[in-house]
């Protein structure tokens, strides 16, 4: 598996695992490297969106109606992102699964 047969959901997660514990905004999860390599291999213009919408998607408390689990992110009280328990299990997969040239 390469970086670009990875889902948003799995890039942003693996973002956040990267940050050592530190919770992120959206503007911080985009301007990751990950985020930046991942962004080259894909057609989107609209990349905040996309960010913003995969972020309340897999997220529990979200009001989005296309919410859905496993539940990847939460909140923490500055409204930033980190991981959920299962966010760290599915960046744990994702590694073992990725090819690093």
């Amino acid at each position: 598996m390469e970086l670009k047969d990875l889902k948003w959901c799995e890039v942003i997660a693996m973002a956040l695992f990267l940050s050592n514990g530190e919770a992120y905004s959206n503007t911080e999860i985009s301007n990751c490297d990950i985020v930046r390599q991942y962004m080259k291999t894909k057609r989107n213009n609209s990349i905040a969106n996309t960010i913003s919408k995969t972020l309340n998607q897999y997220y529990q408390n979200s009001r989005d109606r296309t919410r859905k689990e496993p539940y990847l992110f939460t909140k923490n009280t500055k409204d930033k992102w980190e991981l959920t328990e299962k966010g760290r299990e599915l960046v744990e997969k994702v590694i073992s699964k990725l090819k690093i040239i």
